[in-house]
């Protein structure tokens, strides 16, 4: 075996063990969570999935990323996988296997990010044909293994990790057919292409890439008739391979359009308000950031390297500012959206550090000054590639250790405390994904102090999380209703509980900085991680409502309909600003109202015809006199009668509830 055989076969059993290692990472993080599916995107591919699956179609009803093709490739994994692990249809399995589902929907992203650290390493051992192809490919191959963008996204079962994937595709099917122009490729292009649209419809970004490859290989080669001809066909077949993905985003256009309208709104909590300039720079940033800002000196030799060598190979690399460019134009910002962007940024640096190795090598320098100059260029690179081995696993241990949510639901678990006598927010144990949404909107503001509105009286607890108060608080000046209320809410309610993410990994910027913190953090043991879950006691009212003077009677709801009976019934009283009290069942959280006979019913809080009474206390108890009568006992049921002289008003008893 010569001796460049043999530095080849070590070659690639290295690129083997790091993308082993990455894909190690990726499918450890994969387990994110559990048994809690934690993240707030996540459901639209899975639960999609499984209703595509109990349906038994090939048609999903989702559109607004679409995520067509993960839906369809995960939908057969979930098929497959349920008969082998369960035995039965996967959406007769989802139900009380739901977290299986969902870490074989973030495989299915994982074994994308994994693939893409090969891909990454060819494309780039294309790029860099005039340096080490080698050593450019296992640069390349270790950045992308380690990047802790791509290891957390590839372990969501999100879009962003796979649309990269094929982004990283049709650049290597455009340099192919950039450099030879056999049309093959380009038909390959048009169809990664439209896949990509039916995973995120920022994808069709893409086709001004194949549009303008076509011109430049028919300038070229001088067959400009051809242009219109392999625009058409190009057309064709990407409308054909999107077509063949999901019909349904032609058959229900107006759905579409819907989504595209609603998702290109121009505001969103935390993502939004930069403009063009300021998303441009937000993307740059994390870009940067990924990578350790020092990364900056790779970058700026792999784009001097790229100017001197330009060709077909290179002229790929345009993708990256043309998707930049366009993706900024969006109201919104999100980090992960900028991913197919960051990957371009990772190629240049790992060919920027390469070329600057081979550079010192061609240089006319004394041997020992070109030994210590490699030796420093090395030590820097190494410095830098061991802080991002060290983020990603910083990244995966922060993934693995329990999040504060998990913790918190067995203190809900431990309390009582649910959904039905719970006011809470998303990111918080009863709602871990998000769905629920902020609920600042439950109080008002009385005098410096947040006070519950009607609607939400019958509720003992708030449970909030920082991951959403926090995001009002950070923009106080956009949201300053909003950001008051969570001001006060500490200050008006006492906090009963409260769980801190004390281990949660904060990457610092710098490598110095950085590989002393992560050290510390992958030696450590940590309880939890994630943001903090604050839970108050918003101490609502809780009374039985009485017949003074006969035992264990009292108002009671059936089927809508108040009357009396022995099971007394819980419900609170709630003090509105004008000093009358409201009524409202704990049970189902209506309001006692009256209908036009004078019975009493149950109504939605707030409406015309809820009760509001005034209570006036008498020898033995309490008259509750509305403007339409005093509640008063008529042959044994509660009505609204008129009081004579003030006497018609019985006497209740408001006996307290709380425990």
């Amino acid at each position: 075996m010569t001796g460049h055989s043999r530095k080849k076969r070590i070659s690639i059993w290295i690129l083997i063990l790091i993308t082993v290692g990455g894909m190690g990472l990726r499918l450890a993080s994969c387990f994110w969570g559990y048994p809690m599916a934690l993240h707030p995107d996540e459901f639209t591919i899975v639960d999609n999935a499984i209703d595509m699956l109990r349906r038994h179609s090939w048609l999903a009803f989702v559109y607004n990323r679409p995520d067509q093709f993960e839906i369809k490739c995960n939908a057969a994994l979930f098929a497959v996988a349920s008969r082998i692990l369960f035995g039965v249809p996967a959406y007769e399995a989802f139900e009380s296997h739901y977290m299986a589902f969902y870490v074989i929907a973030r495989g299915f992203t994982a074994l994308f990010g994994t693939a893409m650290i090969p891909l990454a390493a060819i494309l780039a051992g294309r790029m860099g044909k005039n340096v080490n192809r080698w050593a450019t490919r296992l640069i390349t191959a270790f950045v992308f293994a380690f990047s802790p963008i791509l290891v957390e996204h590839s372990a969501y079962a999100t879009p962003d990790i796979v649309l990269t994937f094929f982004v990283l595709l049709l650049a290597l099917l455009a340099q192919m057919y950039l450099e030879s122009g056999k049309t093959r490729w380009l038909w390959l292009s048009v169809v990664v292409t439209g896949i990509g649209i039916s995973i995120k419809y920022p994808a069709g970004i893409l086709c001004l890439a194949i549009a303008a490859m076509v011109i430049y290989r028919c300038i070229r080669e001088k067959t400009y008739g051809k242009i219109v001809l392999y625009g058409i066909l190009s057309v064709g077949l990407l409308l054909l391979t999107l077509f063949m993905i999901a019909p349904n985003l032609f058959t229900d256009f107006r759905s579409v359009y819907d989504t595209l309208v609603f998702e290109a709104r121009p505001n969103h909590l935390g993502a939004d308000g930069l403009g063009w300039s300021g998303n441009l720079r937000f993307y740059l940033n994390a870009m940067i950031r990924d990578l350790e800002p020092f990364s900056l000196l790779g970058a700026a030799a792999g784009l001097i390297w790229i100017l001197r060598n330009r060709s077909e190979r290179t002229a790929v690399m345009l993708i990256a500012p043309l998707y930049l460019i366009c993706i900024s134009v969006l109201s919104l910002h999100w980090i992960q959206w900028g991913i197919p962007i960051y990957v371009f940024y990772d190629l240049l640096t790992a060919i920027g550090f390469s070329a600057l190795l081979h550079w010192i090598r061609k240089t006319g320098w004394a041997p020992l000054m070109k030994k210590l100059v490699s030796a420093a260029c090395l030590l820097f690179t190494g410095v830098l590639g061991f802080n991002l081995l060290l983020s990603a696993m910083g990244q995966t241990k922060n993934k693995l250790v329990e999040d504060t949510r998990s913790v918190a639901l067995r203190y809900c678990l431990e309390n009582g405390v649910n959904t039905a006598n719970s006011l809470f927010e998303g990111y918080t144990p009863l709602s871990p994904n998000g769905a629920a949404g902020y609920r600042y909107y439950a109080f008002h503001m009385t005098d410096g102090k947040a006070c519950v509105n009607e609607p939400y009286a019958t509720k003992r607890y708030f449970i909030t999380s920082g991951a959403y108060s926090g995001r009002f608080l950070e923009e106080s000046e956009q949201y300053p209703d909003e950001a008051e209320i969570y001001r006060a809410i500490p200050d008006s309610f006492e906090e009963i509980y409260r769980v801190e993410g004390a281990g949660s990994y904060s990457r610092k910027i710098f490598a110095y900085e950085n590989i002393p913190c992560t050290l510390r953090f992958l030696r450590e043991r940590y309880p939890c991680t994630g943001a903090t879950i604050y839970f108050y006691d918003l101490n609502p009212q809780y009374v039985t409502v009485e017949k003074t003077g006969e035992e264990n009677v009292g108002l009671v709801v059936e089927d809508g309909q108040v009357s009396t009976g022995n099971t007394l019934q819980t419900w609170a009283v709630y003090n509105r600003d004008d000093g009358k009290k409201v009524l409202l069942c704990a049970e189902n959280n209506l309001a006692l109202g009256w209908s036009s006979d004078g019975s009493l019913i149950t109504v939605e809080p707030e409406a015309e015809n809820e009760c509001r009474f005034e209570v006036t206390g008498r020898s033995t108890g309490i008259a509750l006199i509305t403007e339409n009568g005093a509640l008063t006992l008529e042959n044994g049921k509660p009505v609204l009668r008129p009081p004579e002289d003030g006497n018609a008003a019985q006497e209740w008893t408001f006996a307290s509830a709380n425990s």
